[in-house]
């Protein structure tokens, strides 16, 4: 695994431990927080979710590469089309 690969996966475990349980619900439920492209999928959080409030919404982007071992193969064969 790369070190910038590395660093996202820890970002994101650093920010969903700090996420309160109801945001977290919130935000496997809302599609609206969910952003997928070809490349990533991106997550947003709300303010005060994950930082302070000052520091507006926060969103992290995971490559598909990142995410590949959780994914279906049903998921992970229409993502490589």
């Amino acid at each position: 695994m790369n070190t910038n690969l590395r660093k996202r996966k820890a970002f994101v475990l650093m920010m969903l431990a700090a996420c309160p349980v109801w945001a977290a619900r919130d935000l496997v439920i809302d599609p609206a927080r969910w952003q997928l492209s070809r490349k990533e999928l991106t997550l947003t959080f709300n303010p005060y979710e994950v930082a302070p409030y000052a520091a507006g919404a926060s969103s992290v982007s995971l490559p598909w590469s990142a995410l590949m071992p959780w994914l279906t193969a049903q998921v992970r064969n229409d993502i490589s089309k």
